[in-house]
């Protein structure tokens, strides 16, 4: 694999294939992984803040506890890809297949969901989408609410106790 420095100090890794790679906890901040090919790679716990991911296809990875805060993700493909626990807050998804995605626990604060494919108000629900820009309620698309914190009912004595 031939890695170069871009001229802008980013690490050049346009139209890599990684596909099943093992790169748990690896360093990528603002690399350029524009048109990678990284389906079933394991990347839990990377470190991709600012990276451009752009047209990337990572299919059925594993980005859990991933930092991908600030990333380019335009037009990826994240079908089916485990997010759950992921930083993404400010990521560009602009055009990003999130179909099947799992985003349990996703940190999707500060980000503009109104572009994003295959996107479901159960998936929104299970994230953090505090100040997040949402997709517009459609017909097919039941509107998402964020969950509340359940009150507690008042404790009530039971009679004849």
């Amino acid at each position: 694999m031939q890695q170069e420095k871009s001229t802008e100090g980013t690490l050049d890794l346009r139209r890599v294939r990684l596909a099943h790679a093992q790169l748990r906890g690896i360093s990528l901040v603002r690399a350029d992984l524009c048109d990678a090919e990284l389906t079933e790679a394991s990347l839990a716990g990377a470190d991709l803040r600012a990276a451009l991911l752009r047209k990337a296809t990572l299919i059925g990875a594993d980005l859990s506890d991933a930092v991908l805060a600030g990333a380019d993700l335009r037009d990826a493909c994240f079908a089916k890809a485990r997010l759950a626990a992921a930083d993404l807050r400010g990521a560009d998804l602009t055009g990003t297949d999130l179909t099947d995605a799992t985003l349990t626990g996703a940190d999707l604060r500060d980000t503009d969901l109104r572009g994003v494919h295959g996107l479901t108000a159960e998936q929104l629900t299970r994230a953090l989408i505090d100040r997040a820009a949402l997709p517009p309620h459609s017909p097919d698309r039941p509107e998402v609410r964020p969950a509340r914190r359940r009150e507690r009912a008042p404790h009530r004595r039971r009679r004849g106790a």
